[in-house]
Parts: C-alpha cells; sequence; structure tokens
C-alpha cells in the first residue's frame, strides 16, 4: 500500500463518523433545540450559549457566538419575555437562563393548554351544512371515482353491490361499525353471488345513509350527502335480503329460517 493509500485509509472512517453525526437526523445541536418549539434560531442560539457558560453579558454573548450586539440584546429581551431567561443583575445587565427542564415543562404546560383551547375554539365554530349534490354519471370510470371517494368519507355504514370486475377496481373497503357486501369477486364477509347474477357492470353502494352510487349499463348517478341516501340504503339491504331469501327457498328452509331474514329487512 503506497503512501496516498494509507493516508486515504486513515481519513476515510473519519471522514464517514463525522458524515453521519452531521446528517443523522436524530442528532441535534443544542443550539437548534428551541427552533422546533417557537423559538427563533438567535433566541434558541443564545439560549444554549447560556446554558453553557452561565449568567453572561449581552455583550459577552454576542461574542461568543458571532452575532452583531445590537441582535443580541433584541432577542435576550425577547427571551426575558418569554421566560426562558432572567436578568441576574439589572445594573450589568447580566443574564441567566432557566434549567431546560424547568422551561420544557413549562412550554409543555403551555401547548396543551392552548391546544385544549383551540380545539374548544374550533368545535364552537358555526360548520357552514355539507353541500347536497345528485351527480350523472355516464361510464364505470366515474362511478368507480366517485365510489372510491364515498368510501373514503364512510363513518358508520357500508352497504354494496357490485358485481366481480367493479368490486376488484374499488380497493380496500374501510372498517366501519356496519358493512354488508354482496359480490360476485371472492371477498371475505361478503354474500357471495354467481357471475352470471349480474348481466352488466353493476354498481350500488350506499354510505353512512347519505351519499350513494347508482350505476349499471354505463349509465346511472351519485348523491352526496342528500335525505335520498336513507331510501337508497334501505332500498339495497332489500336486495340483499331478498337475494338471501331466495337463496333460502331454494335450499327448502324452515318457516322459521325465512320469518328470521324477513324480519331482518328495513
Amino acid at each position: 500500500m503506497d503512501t496516498r493509500q494509507q493516508i486515504l485509509a486513515k481519513i476515510c472512517p473519519l471522514v464517514a463518523r463525522a458524515t453521519h453525526k452531521l446528517y443523522n437526523p436524530k442528532t441535534m445541536a443544542a443550539k437548534d433545540a428551541l427552533v422546533s418549539l417557537g423559538f427563533t434560531a438567535l433566541e434558541s442560539e443564545i439560549y444554549a450559549c447560556l446554558v453553557r457558560e452561565g449568567s453572561s453579558s449581552g455583550y459577552r454573548v454576542a461574542q461568543s457566538i458571532g452575532k452583531p450586539a445590537a441582535n443580541t440584546y433584541k432577542s435576550l429581551e425577547t427571551l426575558l419575555r418569554k421566560g426562558a431567561v432572567v436578568q441576574d443583575d439589572a445594573k450589568k445587565k447580566t443574564y441567566a437562563p432557566i434549567a431546560p427542564e424547568t422551561l420544557l415543562t413549562r412550554l409543555n404546560k403551555e401547548f396543551d393548554k392552548n391546544r385544549a383551547s383551540a380545539l374548544k375554539a374550533f368545535k364552537d365554530a358555526s360548520v357552514p351544512p355539507a353541500m347536497t349534490r345528485l351527480i350523472p354519471i355516464t361510464s364505470l370510470e366515474q362511478a368507480v371515482q366517485i365510489a372510491r371517494n364515498i368510501l373514503a368519507s364512510a363513518d358508520e355504514t357500508v352497504v354494496l353491490i357490485a358485481s366481480e370486475s367493479v368490486f376488484e377496481s374499488l380497493g380496500e373497503i374501510p372498517s366501519v361499525e356496519s358493512v354488508l357486501i354482496m359480490t360476485s369477486a371472492a371477498a371475505k364477509d361478503a354474500i357471495q353471488v354467481p357471475a352470471a347474477a349480474f348481466d352488466h357492470d353493476t354498481l350500488e353502494l350506499v354510505v353512512d345513509h347519505q351519499s350513494a352510487v347508482c350505476f349499471t349499463s354505463n349509465q346511472g348517478f351519485a348523491i352526496e350527502n342528500h335525505p335520498l341516501g336513507t331510501t337508497m340504503h334501505q332500498a339495497v339491504v332489500c336486495q340483499i335480503g331478498l337475494y338471501q331469501v331466495d337463496r333460502k327457498l331454494e335450499e327448502d328452509a324452515s318457516r322459521k329460517q325465512l320469518a328470521k331474514l324477513i324480519e331482518g329487512l328495513p
């Protein structure tokens, strides 16, 4: 190994360690520690300097961090108002830092208090009524896109009838309080029907009794936040229920089994 290779062999590990220290996201310099807590970069650096060096004058702090004295004194006054430092000697204008644990604990309490106040303010604010819309649908792609958007907003109930290809294009069905699905696709917890039950691409979806998509034979419509949603929910549930009743009749089910199914219909 020549001299150049020996030098590189020694330097490279040092460079790697230094680079890791500089760019490791878990590493935070003390001078930047307060920036994410609402302090300016200069205020944070001044506070870190006082923690490191103890009580100091503004002039001495400015020299230590290499910043203009005027800017340093201005930031020290802001730190005083924020309660991060105290004036140690009014005559000599020396400043001392509040202990980091004390400061951070107080900031955390203030954040929790302000967060609670903000949540209350938003809760008390008047919310405009949701927009009611009736949307004509002229293609399967449009129907699927609207259905995905409606499913993403699901909060309580999802009722769905879909042919296999349509069902698979919808993606993941949200886990909400009540989900009722009838499809020819292989889907968990779904009521399975033969593919022959669908003559065309079919999609009937109702979410939370207020938004729905109804599509078959390249035409359909969608509603959002509409009173008709409750009626459509009942209609789709009835379709699924009647299909189950029909199957039970084919299986020569007992009157008790049929009555139980019918009682569950809207």
